[in-house]
């Protein structure tokens, strides 16, 4: 009962919070990852791989740009999975009052880990927003003084 109610529980919390981005990322990863693999089998197939430097140079891209979109598909299903775990973590608090003492204990620890993980994504998006408006604020600066020193040199010049 507990696991149907787990499973229930999960796929309720992860429907609305999956990234759609990420799983058309997935897709569009998955079928370049297949078309790779399509030449390589068919230059391996070929033969004379090993007679032809072009065809392995070629295989040899082909494997390394096949290894790092494996990595982005195995880091963007992470996330994913870390997502789905994090909503299955929260949701299965509020399921089963057994063991309160022990679990809400267990259970605030991870709400102040997460919550502290949420700060610290706060605080970064903050920081970035700072140094872009800094940026922008030194350019705004620079444009200032460039105007003022071409606007002095049009009133030296009527003078």
């Amino acid at each position: 009962m507990r696991k149907h109610r787990f499973r229930e529980t999960l796929k309720s919390f992860f429907e609305p919070h999956f990234d759609h981005e990420k799983d058309e990322m997935l897709k569009v990863t998955k079928s370049e990852i297949d078309e790779k693999v399509k030449k390589i089998l068919g230059m391996v197939e070929s033969g004379n791989i090993d007679e032809d430097k072009s065809k392995r140079q070629v295989v040899s891209e082909l494997v390394n740009e096949l290894h790092k979109e494996y990595q982005s598909l195995y880091d963007i299903t992470g996330e994913i999975r870390k997502k789905v775990h994090e909503k299955g973590e929260n949701s299965s608090s509020s399921s089963s009052d057994s063991d309160s003492d022990h679990s809400s204990r267990r259970e605030t620890k991870k709400n102040g880990k997460v919550a502290k993980d949420d700060l610290k994504q706060q605080i970064e998006t903050a920081d970035h927003e700072i140094a872009n408006l800094k940026n922008k604020l030194t350019t705004s600066v620079e444009e200032k003084e460039a105007v003022d020193s071409e606007l002095e040199a049009a009133l030296v010049k009527l003078k």
